[in-house]
Protein backbone atom coordinates (compact mmCIF):
# COMPACT_ATOMS: atom_id res chain seq x y z
CA UNK A 1 0.00 0.00 0.00
CA UNK A 2 1.31 3.25 -0.92
CA UNK A 3 0.07 7.15 -0.08
CA UNK A 4 0.86 10.59 -1.36
CA UNK A 5 -0.25 13.90 -0.39
CA UNK A 6 0.82 17.13 -2.15
CA UNK A 7 0.09 20.52 -0.51
CA UNK A 8 0.83 24.07 -1.14
CA UNK A 9 -0.78 27.47 -0.17
CA UNK A 10 -0.02 30.79 -1.37
CA UNK A 11 -0.67 34.17 -0.05
CA UNK A 12 -0.33 37.89 -0.88
CA UNK A 13 -1.01 37.29 -4.73
CA UNK A 14 -1.12 40.09 -7.13
CA UNK A 15 -4.99 40.40 -8.42
CA UNK A 16 -7.30 42.72 -10.05
CA UNK A 17 -10.50 44.54 -9.11
CA UNK A 18 -12.37 45.95 -11.27
CA UNK A 19 -13.27 49.42 -10.07
CA UNK A 20 -15.62 51.10 -13.07
CA UNK A 21 -17.56 47.43 -13.39
CA UNK A 22 -21.48 48.20 -15.28
CA UNK A 23 -23.73 46.18 -13.62
CA UNK A 24 -26.64 46.16 -11.39
CA UNK A 25 -26.82 46.18 -8.12
CA UNK A 26 -28.30 42.69 -7.73
CA UNK A 27 -30.25 39.75 -9.66
CA UNK A 28 -33.36 41.27 -8.69
CA UNK A 29 -32.17 45.30 -10.44
CA UNK A 30 -33.90 46.31 -13.53
CA UNK A 31 -32.06 48.24 -16.07
CA UNK A 32 -33.64 50.65 -18.37
CA UNK A 33 -32.53 49.97 -22.06
CA UNK A 34 -30.91 53.97 -22.44
CA UNK A 35 -29.84 53.83 -26.09
CA UNK A 36 -32.80 55.05 -27.16
CA UNK A 37 -33.14 58.06 -24.61
CA UNK A 38 -33.24 61.57 -26.94
CA UNK A 39 -31.55 63.21 -24.02
CA UNK A 40 -28.41 60.81 -23.66
CA UNK A 41 -25.79 61.91 -25.95
CA UNK A 42 -24.85 58.98 -28.12
CA UNK A 43 -20.89 59.61 -28.54
CA UNK A 44 -20.12 58.89 -24.98
CA UNK A 45 -19.93 54.96 -25.00
CA UNK A 46 -19.97 52.03 -27.20
CA UNK A 47 -22.22 50.05 -24.42
CA UNK A 48 -25.74 51.06 -23.87
CA UNK A 49 -25.04 50.08 -20.44
CA UNK A 50 -22.07 53.09 -20.11
CA UNK A 51 -24.14 55.35 -17.63
CA UNK A 52 -24.52 52.28 -15.35
CA UNK A 53 -20.60 52.81 -14.49
CA UNK A 54 -19.48 54.37 -11.52
CA UNK A 55 -17.82 56.93 -13.88
CA UNK A 56 -19.44 56.67 -17.20
CA UNK A 57 -17.31 59.38 -18.95
CA UNK A 58 -14.34 62.27 -18.34
CA UNK A 59 -13.57 65.21 -19.97
CA UNK A 60 -9.84 66.14 -22.17
CA UNK A 61 -9.72 69.33 -23.18
CA UNK A 62 -13.10 69.66 -24.13
CA UNK A 63 -13.75 66.53 -25.39
CA UNK A 64 -15.69 63.52 -23.96
CA UNK A 65 -13.97 60.14 -23.29
CA UNK A 66 -15.67 57.18 -22.26
CA UNK A 67 -14.24 55.37 -19.35
CA UNK A 68 -14.20 51.42 -19.58
CA UNK A 69 -13.05 49.12 -17.03
CA UNK A 70 -10.88 50.52 -14.48
CA UNK A 71 -8.63 48.18 -12.50
CA UNK A 72 -6.93 48.18 -9.35
CA UNK A 73 -4.09 45.86 -8.71
CA UNK A 74 -3.87 44.20 -4.83
CA UNK A 75 -1.90 41.50 -3.03
CA UNK A 76 -5.25 40.41 -1.59
CA UNK A 77 -5.36 37.01 -3.72
CA UNK A 78 -4.28 33.09 -1.97
CA UNK A 79 -4.50 29.99 -3.27
CA UNK A 80 -4.82 27.16 -1.74
CA UNK A 81 -4.00 23.12 -3.47
CA UNK A 82 -4.47 19.53 -2.20
CA UNK A 83 -3.91 16.16 -3.48
CA UNK A 84 -3.78 12.92 -2.58
CA UNK A 85 -3.57 9.35 -3.76
CA UNK A 86 -3.76 5.70 -2.44
CA UNK A 87 -2.02 2.60 -4.03
CA UNK A 88 -3.03 -0.85 -3.30
CA UNK A 89 -1.85 -3.92 -4.81
CA UNK A 90 -2.82 -6.94 -4.59
CA UNK A 91 -0.61 -10.27 -5.59
CA UNK A 92 -2.92 -13.25 -6.76
CA UNK A 93 -1.36 -16.46 -6.74
CA UNK A 94 -2.12 -19.99 -8.47
CA UNK A 95 -2.09 -22.76 -6.33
Amino acid sequence: MELAYAGSKATRLIRQIVLNLAEPLGPQAVVPDLSNNTSIRGDIGDSRNQLRRLVPVTIEQGVIIALQNVFEEQSTGFSNYHAGTLRVESVFSKD
